[in-house]
């Protein structure tokens, strides 16, 4: 179901959750844990590195320049979206993206 039709367990509007499948220039944010604690400043969305939250996520980001094609999700849930982020302009980008070994 996406996020703004879910309530919360407080009846409330529920907030996207942002699932980081891949690390960020080699590096985990260890402070991220599943939905409540791993909430950003913002207060808008939840944000988490557990990959076994990645089917009640509701965005994958995978970080270009750490992102292995053998080492995707084997699917996505309906509605998921998925997330090819880089911080660096395209012509700035050297690093290469391997393609997967199995059909997706």
């Amino acid at each position: 179901m996406p996020f703004f039709r879910r309530k919360d367990k407080l009846g409330r509007p529920d907030k996207p959750r942002i699932l980081l499948w891949t690390t960020i220039f080699g590096g985990w944010y260890s402070d991220l844990s599943p939905w409540g604690t791993a909430e950003l400043p913002c207060g808008r969305c939840y944000i988490s590195n557990d990959r076994r939250t990645l089917a009640v996520s509701d965005a994958v980001v995978f970080y270009a320049c750490d992102m292995n094609g053998d080492d995707l999700p084997a699917r996505r849930a309906p509605g998921q979206k998925w997330v090819f982020w880089t911080m660096e302009a395209p012509t700035g980008v050297t690093c290469t993206v391997s393609s997967p070994s199995r059909a997706l």
